[in-house]
């Protein structure tokens, strides 16, 4: 179910991801009921900005998710490389993120 242009909702597995375009203003308050984070990596400046406002955000239901780059085109630098927990190329198959997130789960 897409919330706006921002978000689209990804069920997979008993998981919701927020499939986020940073190119559109994004409401993180509304992320808390996600269980990760997948940004389309629309350019380094734009994500390495969104990486921060959501891991410097208040919140630990919003801070403390995972979160994955979806690089379409090209892809992120080492350094925003490392602040995601993983990089996809293709959505039709999440289990690699979905894998990652039910890991991150269970430590928290």
């Amino acid at each position: 179910m897409a919330h706006d242009l921002t978000i689209e909702e990804i069920e997979y597995d008993e998981l919701r991801f927020a499939r986020i375009n940073p190119l559109f203003p994004v409401d993180l308050d509304r992320l808390a009921s996600y269980d990760a984070f997948i940004l389309d990596f629309v350019g380094e400046y734009i994500i390495y900005r969104l990486i921060r406002r959501i891991r410097t955000h208040d919140e630990k239901a919003i801070y403390l998710k995972p979160i994955f780059l979806y690089k379409i085109h090209g892809g992120p630098e080492a350094l925003t490389s490392r602040l995601a927990d993983g990089i996809i190329n293709n959505l039709s198959n999440p289990e690699s993120i979905a894998s990652i997130t039910r890991d991150i789960k269970q430590r928290l």
